[in-house]
C-alpha cells in the first residue's frame, strides 16, 4: 500500500514538474488569483 502511495506522490511531482515551465499565460488562465 505504501508503494502505491510513493507512486502517487512521484507521479504527481512529476505532473508538477512537466507543467512548470508552462507560458504565463496558461498560468494566467489556470490562476484566478492573478486576474
Amino acid at each position: 500500500m505504501r508503494e502505491v502511495h510513493f507512486q502517487l506522490y512521484y507521479t504527481s511531482t512529476f505532473l508538477f514538474v512537466l507543467f512548470f515551465p508552462l507560458p504565463p499565460h496558461f498560468k494566467v488562465s489556470c490562476s484566478p488569483l492573478t486576474d
